[in-house]
């Protein structure tokens, strides 16, 4: 995780529109600064609305966000009947976050079954991951 792209977004207080960029906090409040043409512009952003982009994309080319909701598609295997293995495939929609320590992304449905540092499961690539929202503008998803 330490060699992806470091960049934030936040919904500003004033528009409710995403802005992208680097962090800034000013001590009292949050800020997203964005450069246009060479020039630097701060936005003041919802606090609770900032997230780190993950340094993933999903299978459409999206960056990820900490806070998107994600539709989660995985491969599974289990042991079957007489020990075999047992190949599957299993959808979801999580949450995304960042690990508390930061060395990997979260992907929670509220189970412990399926959060989890997303490298932990069987078949995982970038293209089982679709953008379908935000926690912050979609809640409704996670439902």
């Amino acid at each position: 995780m330490s060699n992806r792209e470091t960049k934030f977004r936040g919904q500003g207080v004033r528009d409710k529109k995403w802005h992208y960029g680097g962090y800034y906090w000013d001590g009292m409040f949050p800020f997203i600064v964005e450069t246009v043409g060479g020039n630097y512009s701060f936005c003041g952003v919802i606090p609770e609305t900032v997230g780190q982009f993950t340094g993933l994309k999903d299978k459409n080319g999206k960056d990820i966000y900490e806070g998107d909701i994600c539709k989660v598609h995985i491969f599974t295997q289990e042991l079957g009947e007489n020990l075999g293995v047992r190949e599957g495939e299993k959808e979801f929609v999580a949450q995304v976050k960042i690990s508390k320590r930061g060395e990997g992304v979260i992907l929670d449905n509220g189970t412990e079954i399926d959060s989890g540092p997303i490298w932990a499961y069987n078949g995982f690539h970038e293209e089982s991951l679709e953008v379908i929202g935000s926690i912050h503008t979609n809640p409704e998803l996670l439902e």
